[in-house]
């Protein structure tokens, strides 16, 4: 019985010697990497978590601990050349499976990143992640005076004066005469500057013919091949037989042209009832604009102004600029029992509807005059609740 109860406390004694050495035992930690992709060389920097400091890479590792709370995101600032860089990753939340975690950069992310993280520097802005110009006050300048008529002046002035009202004074523009953020260019002659581009998209459109085997009177872009970043110069048929039709597809790139195609030559656009304009951010990092441009097309003699005075299309292209997009898309828009598109109702009056309307778009909106001192408070008031961004 003696001998029983000894083997008993011996085996109990075993088990609390397992279990002390289990607990006593560090559990060990998972090994993050950084690496560059292209060369395999391993990238020099520090590490932070939700904005803590974990430590500095050493030969591109570091031990991440079991953590009670996962941090929602890493954040890397490495070091090449002498130059730093800023990188943002979602934390793994299942990082303790693994024994080791691998993040890499391809050296052109590595580039980009570099000069992000320079006008990173300068940016006044940092608590906004929504697009936006990284100081103020933001400069503009007309490319060729002469070829922006008084009037047409005139208003670029008083748009850029709506906007900072509208902000209540926290975003501010500044003439200049030289290396401007915002590039401004008006053309007089509407009609001569429209053939110019339409020989553009002549000279660079590819064509191809598309077979069906049905007799097809209709088509729609996706059935005659045409993606979203291209334009549909032309589709016409060029043999129709009871199953069997052909039809010639003529179409361009949008990238590869310095205009939108969809706004210069868009039929809803009379040169006789609005300016023809287009605009937005020409270059940018991240969510930092940094250069933008804005073009204004109209022959002066024809040009009608909103009998109300308020700068319609140039406000509509100012906010293009500052980064906005259009409350609705056109290929968005509805159509009607005749198959035109219509803006339905609730955007009727939005400065940034895709089309026009000088009877209901006199001011600028809450929401853009809210987002606007949302960015350029640096987050103090305000919010971008209702508001579509052209890149995010």
């Amino acid at each position: 019985m003696l001998k029983k109860f000894k083997k008993t406390i011996i085996f109990i004694s075993l088990i609390l010697l397992v279990v002390i050495v289990f607990y006593l035992i560090p559990e060990k930690p998972t090994i993050f990497t950084f690496t560059n992709s292209d060369t395999g060389e391993s990238l020099n920097g520090e590490v932070f978590l939700d904005n803590y400091y974990l430590g500095y890479l050493e030969q591109g590792n570091i031990s991440v601990p079991s953590l009670e709370n996962v941090p929602l995101n890493l954040k890397f600032i490495g070091e090449q050349a002498g130059e730093k860089f800023e990188v943002k990753y979602s934390f793994p939340k299942d990082y303790n499976s693994y024994k080791i975690v691998p993040f890499s950069l391809t050296q052109e992310e590595i580039d980009f990143y570099k000069e992000y993280y320079n006008h990173k520097q300068e940016d006044a802005f940092l608590n906004v992640l929504e697009p936006h110009f990284k100081k103020t006050p933001i400069t503009w300048k007309i490319e060729d005076s002469t070829q922006c008529w008084k009037t047409e002046e005139n208003k670029i002035r008083l748009a850029f004066s709506e906007i900072e009202e509208s902000s209540e004074g926290y975003i501010k523009f500044q003439e200049v005469y030289s290396n401007p953020d915002i590039l401004i260019m008006c053309y007089t002659n509407f009609t001569e500057k429209y053939n110019e581009y339409k020989e553009e998209l002549e000279d660079k459109k590819t064509c191809k013919n598309i077979t069906f085997d049905t007799n097809k009177i209709a088509a729609t872009n996706i059935e005659l091949e045409i993606s979203e970043i291209e334009y549909k110069v032309s589709a016409k048929i060029i043999l129709q037989e009871s199953n069997k039709t052909i039809w010639e597809v003529c179409k361009i790139n949008k990238e590869e042209i310095g205009f939108n195609p969809e706004i210069i030559f868009n039929p809803n656009l009379k040169l006789s009832d609005y300016l023809i304009g287009e605009g937005g951010p020409t270059e940018s990092f991240g969510n930092l604009i940094l250069q933008g441009e804005a073009r204004f097309f109209g022959d002066k003699d024809v040009i009608v102004s909103c009998t109300s005075g308020f700068p319609l299309p140039e406000i509509h292209e100012f906010l293009h600029v500052l980064g906005f997009d259009h409350i609705i898309e056109i290929n968005e828009l509805p159509t009607d029992f005749f198959g035109d598109k219509y803006v339905p109702k609730e955007y009727v009056g939005d400065v940034l509807s895709p089309y026009q309307n000088c009877i209901n778009q006199t001011k600028i909106n809450q929401h853009y005059s809210s987002c606007l001192k949302y960015i350029y408070s640096n987050g103090e008031i305000g919010d971008c609740s209702g508001v579509k961004f052209m890149f995010e």
